[in-house]
């Protein structure tokens, strides 16, 4: 599955043995956790930001054996985040 940067009001959810690709853009984690079950993996290889804003439900979970590859934007307001 392929995301494209934006808004996730309550959150994003990966499931085992799913893979979601993020384009390349800030992905703005609102009101709900992004939370990857165990063997669910994402991956944000090409300059991704990922901030989480709202209340206090906004977290990152990640269970055993779940995968987060991330790299930072080069450039721009978010570079190196």
């Amino acid at each position: 599955t392929a995301l494209k940067p934006g808004r996730y009001h309550g959150g994003l959810r990966v499931d085992n043995g799913s893979t979601v690709n993020l384009s390349p853009g800030g992905y703005f984690i609102e009101n709900g956790p992004l939370e990857i079950r165990a063997g669910g993996i994402v991956n944000g290889t090409g300059g991704v930001s990922i901030v989480f804003t709202g209340d206090n439900t906004s977290i990152l979970f990640v269970q055993g054996n779940g995968g987060l590859n991330l790299k930072a934007p080069a450039s721009g307001s978010f570079a190196g985040l």
